[in-house]
């Protein structure tokens, strides 16, 4: 009786025993399941993070080499803004319509010629240029003549000039008076000499010649016993603006602004064919508004 119990006390504890080693085995293929798949899915984060970081990096670099390619676009843009081709005065000797310039422009501004330029006083035209002229004078008499009233009595035209040494821009209209006797080659001859004696006075001063005026051919004929006409006074323009290309000064073709259709002095321009009224002195200063070269 005894033996049967411990036998059955003996084989209830070796199933205990199974039961121990079974139960400790499967708690420690759980733990190394579980530690293997942490393991791995930690290896997979590892791998999503570092793409990730990748692509983050990618993506940050795209945006920077846009980013710089735009600064280095706009960069460029602003580059080529700021050194768009500026106008090279020293280019053209016939003076363009440029941007127009204010009164103030003439302070520092002598206007040379005959009875027509003495018109700019006689108008009270800009009268903060200082106007040298004579009725009457000629490109042949220009530089002899002692015709110009000052101070001190009545000198030659240039030395007139010499008595404003702050002089930046010269003006000259010469020709009315001289182109009906005076050749064409011998009036470039003596208009060069001219030029040279003020540019050796004023060597940086801005010389601009203006063309001669056309005239009404037929209130001319009646008033002026002269073989002047527009096609003559032409020709001579083409000569002087040859010479000033020569010369290394600015041509201005003030003729156009006061020219009709034909190319002639419109007959309400002008009492006599020649010499113009207020309304033309107007146009005349409009135009040298608008064809000015800057000076610094």
């Amino acid at each position: 009786m005894s033996r049967s119990i411990y036998s059955k006390k003996k084989k209830n504890s070796g199933f205990g025993m199974m039961y121990l080693i079974s139960f400790l085995f499967i708690v420690l293929l759980s733990f190394v399941l579980a530690t293997i798949w942490q393991q791995a899915e930690d290896a997979a984060n590892g791998i999503v993070s570092s793409s990730s970081s990748e692509s983050s990096t990618s993506d940050s670099s795209s945006e920077e080499e846009q980013s710089s390619d735009n600064t280095e676009h706009q960069a460029d843009t602003s580059v080529q803004s700021s050194e768009s081709t500026p106008i090279d005065y020293a280019s053209f000797t016939l003076v363009p319509e440029l941007e127009r310039v204010t009164s103030e422009y003439f302070n520092n501004a002598v206007f040379i010629g005959d009875s027509i330029t003495e018109g700019i006083k006689t108008y009270g035209l800009m009268s903060n240029s200082t106007v040298i002229a004579a009725t009457g004078i000629n490109i042949s008499t220009i530089t002899t003549n002692q015709v110009v009233k000052t101070a001190n009595g009545r000198v030659t035209v240039l030395d007139a000039l010499k008595q404003y040494p702050d002089t930046q821009k010269i003006y000259i209209l010469l020709g009315a008076n001289g182109i009906a006797w005076i050749e064409k080659d011998l009036f470039i001859h003596l208009y060069t000499e001219f030029i040279g004696a003020v540019k050796n006075e004023f060597p940086e001063a801005t010389i601009y010649v203006q063309s001669i005026f056309p005239i009404n051919e037929a209130k001319f004929a009646q008033h002026y016993d002269s073989a002047i006409t527009n096609e003559k006074i032409t020709e001579y323009n083409d000569a002087l603006l040859d010479m000033a290309k020569d010369l290394g000064i600015y041509y201005l073709n003030v003729a156009e602004t006061i020219a009709d259709g034909d190319g002639a002095l419109p007959e309400d321009a002008t009492t006599d064919g020649m010499h113009i009224g207020t309304a033309y002195y107007e146009k005349w200063f409009n135009y040298l508004k608008k064809h000015a070269v800057p000076v610094e």
